[in-house]
């Protein structure tokens, strides 16, 4: 197990030196981003940059290669089920079973594993990522600790603003998701995408592709509302954004390491770990999520791009409304805990945001 090897790692450095100072410890990472993709380069190895800079070569952060990243188990074949297991992320459970080191992962609000983070992918919550992140950080700590238990949490944040991606002009309509089919990546939106008149909302897995190889929508789907980074160059279609207004949706994550490997490092280099860590680390990770989304080319085909206008935006948003309202009805007794846990998400967001 790769946390027996820190430990065994740093048994060797007392060992062969009686001092600290001259091996190196290897943390095992694996991450939900594809290796040397854009997310993976210009975040994720940036941040293990820094930290086996600030570590002065005595922490090493390396990629767990022996494991599929990503890659949920195949389904069971027809006849041959069980009772059904609790959902689970693996690659937070391979840290928790001490298989990895550190994992950065994209939380599942739909698995209800994380569901109080979730809620942070809440229509319209989030308006920059950065304040956004840091205000997450602080809600974790102080509504739902327990979700991330057995773990130490290294840094939590949301990604920027999903964008509605249409095959069809969508300029003149005041509620563009009416009688439209629609995918969306988180629930929170597919609510939204429901009560503002769309035929179907699709759930998009993480691996699942918007758009096939030839052009044809991988979903049976007019509308995606997802980030600019998951459309295609292949499939011609309609860019509509809130800009400089809260977003439409988003995504959360979270850098996660496992406890025993960190309470297996010197205390020189937990130091190095904690300075890496954090509300002010989450706002950086949300800051160049955002940033690398709008970095990121749109599609080659002809496209148009607009700014979602005020009439559609504040119809959108009333229908995010009614949404909160018959979700927190349909959860019965837990509606009044969820009120007010989104109401706390709400006030951290508008105290971090300046």
């Amino acid at each position: 197990m790769y946390s027996r090897r820190v430990l065994a790692s740093v048994l060797l450095m007392l060992a062969a030196s009686g001092s600290l100072a001259a091996d190196q410890v290897t943390l095992a990472y694996q991450t939900f981003a594809a290796e040397h993709g854009s997310d993976w380069r210009a975040v994720f190895r940036q941040w293990a940059k820094r930290v086996e800079a600030d570590a002065q070569g005595r922490l090493r952060i390396a990629p767990a290669r022996d494991l599929v990243t990503g890659v949920e188990p195949p389904e069971p074949k027809a006849g041959t089920e069980s009772a059904p297991a609790p959902p689970v992320d693996p690659l937070v459970e391979r840290v928790r079973s001490q298989k990895l080191d550190v994992a950065w992962i994209r939380i599942d609000g739909a698995s209800g594993r994380f569901a109080r983070v979730a809620l942070f992918e809440w229509p319209f919550l989030v308006s920059e990522s950065g304040a956004a992140s840091r205000a997450l950080w602080e809600y974790v700590q102080t509504y739902a600790p327990d979700e991330f238990k057995d773990l130490h949490l290294l840094a939590l944040h949301v990604r920027g603003a999903d964008v509605i991606q249409s095959k069809l002009p969508l300029a003149g309509r005041a509620m563009p998701f009416e009688g439209a089919h629609v995918a969306t990546v988180t629930a929170s939106v597919s609510a939204l995408a429901k009560a503002a008149g769309a035929v179907s909302a699709t759930l998009l897995a993480d691996t699942e592709p918007v758009t096939g190889a030839q052009g044809v929508p991988a979903v049976p789907a007019d509308i995606v509302i997802a980030p600019v980074v998951a459309g295609s160059a292949a499939w011609p279609h309609h860019v509509v954004q809130a800009e400089g207004q809260a977003a439409i949706g988003t995504e959360t994550y979270a850098l996660v390491m496992n406890q025993t490997s960190y309470d297996a490092l010197p205390d020189d280099l937990k130091k190095v770990i904690d300075r890496h860590s954090g509300g002010e680390v989450s706002a950086w990770f949300g800051q160049q999520m955002r940033q690398l989304s709008y970095r990121q080319k749109l599609p080659s085909a002809p496209i148009s791009v607009e700014a979602m206008s005020p009439v559609v935006y504040e119809n959108l948003r009333k229908a995010a409304m009614d949404a909160e309202k018959a979700w927190l009805a349909e959860k019965g007794s837990q509606g009044q805990d969820l009120q007010k846990l989104l109401d706390g998400a709400r006030t951290l967001i508008r105290q971090h945001t300046r």
